[in-house]
This record gives structure tokens, sequence and C-alpha cells, in this order.
């Protein structure tokens, strides 16, 4: 083999390793792209938009609240300040997709702004997991490099720390009244629409409406009220809008509403949690939250105090 050809053989295999390692190593690094921010306490902003959803987090000075009017949960909280501060870039995205993924985060990826008072410090726009890589799509606004970055030590889709469903953020309290901010509970039994019963204040004394009330227990109706004090959902239920309608379709168990004196309503429907094997779970229920159109799930073990019937209200 002659001299002219070896030449020729060298100079194409490094063509092709250039070529390889341009379009194709999936690891090459940018050191300039930097989505931590090291002191989160200086954070006091957080807006998350995903398509029509749209959820703003802030700092005030009595903790944090969801869309000013509710509060965070403070483990949710605790995640997003150290997903902020702990973010690492894993790498460049290869560059054969990245025109493709520009497009995707621009226009499908959740969208994140983080202010420190009025100055913005960071943009940016979370997209698809990546398993091969295990690390998630991210790029900086303006800058057109889409970024792999993973959280170390935790599961890689940062997906489900940038969620922009207020249900997501707020604290997991389906009811918290003391019985004195109670005006209303009405109660719809499905089952036994006999035992349905609705209970209101009226000149400071809690009545029964449609039932007579010199045989009602005044003791069993505040002891009732004092059950609303504290009740928690599990989690969220995950489902597209079929998977609502469908639920929606079928019958509910029982019906609770509760007005305040503000005249504030709360309301959630109940219906029986029904598994991949198509048995039901005798623990759970699914809870349909009115005032968010969502589904929670529920343990039957803290709702079942709430689940009375008119009979409880007549008997010691």
């Amino acid at each position: 083999m002659n001299k002219k050809v070896i030449i020729i053989i060298l100079s194409s295999l490094l063509a092709i390793l250039v070529y390889y390692q341009y379009f194709y190593n999936p690891y090459s690094f940018d050191s300039e792209v930097d989505f931590a921010i090291s002191d989160t306490s200086l954070i006091s902003k957080v807006i998350i938009e995903k398509g029509e959803d749209k959820i703003t987090i802030e700092r005030k000075e009595t903790g944090w609240m969801i869309n000013q009017f509710f509060e965070a949960r403070n483990g949710s909280i605790k995640n997003l300040m150290k997903t902020l501060m702990f973010l690492q870039v894993k790498s460049s995205a290869p560059r054969l997709k990245i025109n493709d993924l520009i497009q995707q985060l621009e226009q499908n990826g959740t969208k994140v702004d983080v202010f420190a008072g009025r100055k913005l410090l960071k943009t940016f726009y979370v997209g698809k997991y990546s398993s091969s890589h295990a690390a998630t799509y991210l790029m900086l606004a303006g800058s057109e490099k889409p970024m792999l970055v993973y959280f170390p030590g935790i599961s890689n889709n940062l997906n489900a720390r940038f969620v922009a469903k207020e249900l997501f953020w707020k604290n997991k309290t389906v009811f918290a009244y003391k019985p004195m901010d109670i005006q209303e509970v009405v109660f719809l039994n499905y089952e036994d629409s006999l035992q349905s019963f609705v209970i209101k204040k009226t000149d400071s004394i809690f009545l029964m409406k449609d039932i007579e009330n010199k045989n009602i227990k005044q003791h069993k109706i505040t002891q009732y009220l004092t059950y609303f004090i504290h009740l928690e959902y599990e989690k969220i239920a995950p489902f597209s809008k079929h998977q609502k309608d469908s639920i929606l379709g079928t019958k509910a168990i029982n019906r609770i509403k509760i007005v305040d004196t503000e005249q504030n309503i709360k309301e959630i429907s109940c219906f029986s949690l029904i598994s991949a094997s198509g048995k039901e779970d005798l623990d759970r229920l699914y809870a349909y939250y009115h005032n968010d159109n969502e589904f929670l799930e529920i343990k039957y073990y803290v709702f079942d105090p709430i689940f009375k019937t008119k009979k409880y209200f007549l008997t010691d």
C-alpha cells in the first residue's frame, strides 16, 4: 500500500471521527450554560407555565403562596428550591436533534421563570426525559442550546419537579374548618337518598333541615362538625380528560358540600376506586374536587368520619 493511499485512508478516518464527535456524541459539554441558582434564599417568585396551565409560587411574610390565594405545601417548596440549587448539566444535546429539540422545548415544554424581587434570574424550558441518558432536556431562554440536565441522586425526570398544576403545589388539605367557621354542610348519600342531610347554622345554632330537630342529638352535630377541622388527600390522580369524563359518568357514592361563613364553597364527590385488575380498592376512594376539576385519591379511614347517615344524629 503506497503512501498516498495511507494518507487518504487516515484522512477519511479522521473526517469520520470529527463528524461523529460533532453530530452524534451526546456527551459534549458547554460549561457556559448553567441552570442552577446557588443561593435560593434570593428567590422570591417562580412562575411555571405549560399550555393553558400556569401557576405563580410567591414568597410572602406568612410563607409561600400559590396564585396569591393558597398556601403552598412545604415539602413541594423544599423540593423545588433544592432542585433549582443542584441542577447539573450532564452534556449538550446530540447535535442532530438540536433543531427538533429547540422547537419542542419552545412549543411544548414547560416554561419556568425565576425571580429575585423584580429581577428575572433565569428563564428556562423543561422538555422530555431521556431514559437512555438518565437526564431531562432543558434550555435557557434565548440560548438555543438544549442540554441534558440531571439532579444528582434522584430520579431525573425533572418534569415531576416543575408542574404547572395548582393542586400539585397546594397543601393537601381538602377541608380545614373550625365548627364556628361553617355555615352549612350538605351531605348527599347516593346509595340511600333517605340518609342524606343538610346542617345549617341559624342564629348561631346548627339545625338539620327536613327533620324534627327535637329528636336530634345536638352534641352529635357539634361532634360531626369537628371532623372537618383537618382532612387531607393522599395524592392527585393523573387522569386525562377522557378518564375524568368516564368516571364522572358513573354513579358517585356521595357528595359533600361545605359553605363557610363568608359563603365560600368547597365540594367533593366520592367514587369507588377500581384497580387495573378490575377489583375495588376497599382502602381508598376517588374524590372529585369540584373547585379544581381534579380527581384526588383519598384514604377511606381518613374521610370515613364525615360519611355519616341521618341515623347518626338521632342516637347517642
